[in-house]
């Protein structure tokens, strides 16, 4: 995201409010918000995509993210691009996506393991 900083920063500030309100969103109504007024997104699998602004001539600032399944407060980020054409690029974040979800699998399984000698 820094390399965005200089020209976008407006739109990471609505980004990073955004991310602010979600993490304290346990009942998920602010993302439900989010959704429908389309700066959240479904993309594929497990994969959303943030969007600030909806639409601009200059581009839209767009963050792949997942939730964490781990802990139920975590948004994972993935990547971000800025888009001045309509089709985006999602192949770098859906390949991190699978990569941190096999990540959690051995995390989840680690500790679900009691130490040698224990009882």
């Amino acid at each position: 995201m820094e390399k965005y900083k200089r020209d976008y920063l407006t739109y990471i500030l609505q980004f990073k409010d955004a991310e602010r309100k979600l993490r304290r969103d346990i009942d998920r109504e602010q993302f439900d918000i989010y959704v429908r007024t389309e700066h959240i997104t479904y993309i594929d699998g497990e994969l959303w995509e943030f969007r600030f602004p909806k639409q601009s001539k200059r581009g839209v600032l767009r963050v792949y993210f997942a939730f964490s399944t781990i802990k139920n407060d975590k948004i994972i980020l993935f990547d971000c691009e800025v888009k001045t054409k309509k089709q985006s690029n999602t192949k770098t974040a859906m390949k991190r996506l699978r990569i941190y979800r096999k990540w959690e699998k051995e995390v989840k399984n680690h500790e679900g393991k009691k130490p040698k000698g224990s009882i």
